[in-house]
């Protein structure tokens, strides 16, 4: 995440567990078997869930996030999320 947000502190932490795909996707998952929540980072912009796999409603804090925020996600090792950023499309 920081090679797309250089300037921004906060993108330099926790970097197992935050990370971009391209451009427009940000991935967040859990690498550790022991963790129930997690601290995810979402820099500058809106960030929406593409699979919203959380099972909630868009007016859920979770399936949308504006940034800069970090936002604690449960998270097991089978659990990760995969939010796009605002202004861009990608084809599934």
């Amino acid at each position: 995440m920081f090679f797309d947000f250089p300037s921004d502190n906060n993108a330099y932490l926790n970097l197992t567990n935050n990370v971009m795909l391209g451009n427009a996707l940000k991935a967040s998952f859990q690498s550790v078997e022991e963790v129930n929540s997690t601290h995810y980072y979402f820099p500058n912009g809106t960030w929406c869930s593409v699979m919203n796999s959380t099972g909630l409603s868009f007016e859920d804090d979770t399936a949308c996030v504006t940034g800069p925020r970090i936002i604690e996600f449960p998270s097991r090792i089978y659990q990760s999320y995969t939010h796009i950023r605002d202004g861009y499309i990608v084809p599934l």
